[in-house]
């Protein structure tokens, strides 16, 4: 049986969170790894810790994974915002403006922005 040290590139104060239990916190506040190699197969995230609420695997949340790769997450009215105002309105509706996948709201935008992997 292998143990692991919570990790994190870039201190013990990155965000985790635990998609069993749903608990948040920091990679300080996590656990060691027990018997790592039977809880993950290759290509697999490596988890940040264990859980200490239930002891399933923690991982990074996405504004930690944003601090290891330096980027920054932008609020949906950030990314809306930068498409907003160069979009035809739709005349139908005052809070929403037509685009090649139909009429959006700001967040319709940003949502539709986020899945097509437009992001900064």
């Amino acid at each position: 049986m292998s143990e692991i040290y919570p990790r994190s590139d870039n201190g013990p104060q990155e965000p985790v969170t635990c998609s069993n239990c749903n608990w948040t916190g920091t990679v300080e506040q996590c656990q060691l790894l027990q018997s790592i190699e039977e809880r993950i197969s290759a290509g697999e995230y490596m988890p940040a810790g264990e859980c200490p609420e239930c002891g399933s695997c923690a991982h990074l949340t996405d504004e930690g994974i944003a601090l290891q790769q330096g980027k920054t997450l932008y609020t949906d009215a950030q990314i809306a915002a930068v498409f907003w105002d160069y979009l035809p309105r739709d005349p139908e509706n005052k809070d929403r403006r037509q685009t090649g996948y139909g009429t959006k709201t700001q967040q319709g935008l940003a949502a539709t922005i986020r899945r097509l992997g437009w992001t900064p």
